[in-house]
């Protein structure tokens, strides 16, 4: 048993006390040799902007790839001479070594690091694909060895001393198979809700500023159609909408009540919150336009029916104005009773002649969260209160193109949501594969069998 600074039996080693039995364990010092960085002076130009790659802790937190080509910086050839910095051959794993540990990445070029690092450079090339995988798991490990009052660094002597396990070479080809395959799932995912974050706020801009014609297309713009716009206060709009403020349409009975939470002495405190109860929602409840109801604290029966203001029901447009501001959601229809804080402001809508969906899109668009922004940002703490609220613009299209504008809005953002679920699996799948293919506690083997089998 190996007993690490007096502290008993480590995690760590409990996981390599239970690999398979046909599974070797090496020291890193055993599979390659680890190589520090260095930093050329500063105060010698001729030691930087050259070709050799240089790269830096902060730069592989924020890489999202398994491989690295690029750099920030570049050294010349009497800055790498002239410093502790070591040129990496291509293939190597570049491991961080202080403040953030085990952050890891693969060079596809040779490549110098500072001095936050001690990369691998191991005797198989072959071997920094399966443990770049591997060191998700070490990260406890490195924090434990690893010391300072700064900030945490680990040594180089501690680094090589870490055992790891190693598996046959056929077992250890698929298990990096199988998690680089997650990997570009992965990625290619994120790649789709990137860009599926930026086409909808293009949509919902030209959605709110030329609506959807009588087929549900998007109407031509000013310029190619200006027979189709009138001039308003808020620029050029579709002829047949109107322009008003908040407190006009209140007023015409558009929008029939609009109701923050409740203040005074019988606001709710901590001690008030109950495991099962009527979902009491603030400002930071509000998130990806839905209201996250398994955050969210909740009051008893008894406390909701003290309070005085704040009742909110389903179809309400909710819309946060303290501290978190402009974040908004509608209220599912399946929830029976709803509490809000002061935070939050509810609009109720005549559903007749103003669609809620329509008015939950017109406060995400980015006019109306400009305006927002601007007059939050004139308290000392984010707040915009609902007499305030009253002079906000609201443009107003016919009911019918509202329920257009919104589906089109909502078909987009259904398809958001689908691929934000489909990556959380993902992860949660490659979280859990990790875990069971790197320890051997499933055998790739296995997997691969019930692959062929099915």
């Amino acid at each position: 048993m190996v007993i690490y600074r007096g502290w008993g039996m480590s995690d760590y080693q409990s996981l390599l006390n239970n690999i398979p039995s046909e599974w070797e364990t090496k020291s890193i010092y055993e599979l390659g040799t680890v190589v520090s960085g260095g930093t050329p002076s500063r105060a010698v130009a001729p030691f930087w902007q050259g070709n050799i790659p240089w790269l830096t802790p902060g730069e592989v937190s924020k890489h999202k790839s398994k491989y690295i080509q690029t750099t920030a910086e570049y050294i010349t050839n009497s800055g790498l001479s002239n410093s502790g910095a070591n040129l990496l051959p291509e293939g190597s794993l570049l491991v961080t070594s202080r403040a953030t540990l085990g952050a890891r990445v693969i060079n596809q070029l040779p490549i110098t690091t500072n001095q936050g690092f001690k990369s691998i450079v191991f005797k198989d090339p072959n071997d920094a694909e399966y443990y770049y995988h591997f060191f998700s798991l070490l990260k406890a490990e490195l924090e434990r060895r690893a010391s300072g009052t700064t900030f945490l660094e680990i040594s180089g002597t501690e680094f090589s001393e870490i055992d790891l396990p190693v598996p046959p070479p056929i077992e250890r080809n698929k298990i990096n198979e199988v998690l680089d395959t997650l990997d570009t799932q992965i990625r290619e995912t994120e790649a789709i809700i990137a860009k599926l974050q930026q086409v909808k706020q293009g949509l919902l801009h030209d959605l709110l500023t030329r609506g959807v014609d009588e087929n549900g297309e998007l109407r031509p713009g000013y310029e190619d159609a200006p027979e189709l716009y009138k001039s308003s206060e808020l620029g050029w709009i579709p002829v047949n909408w109107t322009c008003m403020n908040i407190g006009e349409a209140i007023t015409k009975k558009y929008i029939m009540e609009v109701q923050d939470g409740n203040h005074g002495e019988i606001h709710p405190k901590t001690s008030d919150f109950v495991k099962d109860g009527v979902p009491f929602i603030m400002a930071n409840d509000i998130q990806n336009n839905k209201i996250n109801f398994d955050k969210c604290y909740r009051i008893s029966e008894k406390q909701y029916e003290s309070l005085r203001i704040g009742f909110s029901k389903a179809s309400d447009v909710l819309l946060s104005h303290k501290g978190t501001v402009g974040q908004v959601a509608i209220v599912p229809d399946d929830c029976e009773k709803i509490m809000l804080t002061p935070q939050v402001t509810y609009y109720r809508c005549d559903a007749e002649q103003l669609a809620p969906q329509y008015l939950s899109c017109w406060f995400l668009g980015s006019y109306f969260q400009k305006i927002l922004s601007a007059l939050s940002a004139q308290s000392t703490r984010a707040y915009i209160g609902i007499l305030a609220q009253r002079e906000l613009p609201l443009l107003f299209p016919t009911k019918k193109e509202q329920l257009m504008i919104s589906e089109r809005y909502s078909s987009i953002c259904n398809r958001y949501d689908f691929e934000l679920a489909h990556l959380k699996k993902l992860k949660l799948k490659k979280s859990g594969l990790m875990d069971d293919l790197l320890t051997g506690k499933v055998r790739v083997t296995e997997l691969l069998k019930q692959k062929q089998a099915s």
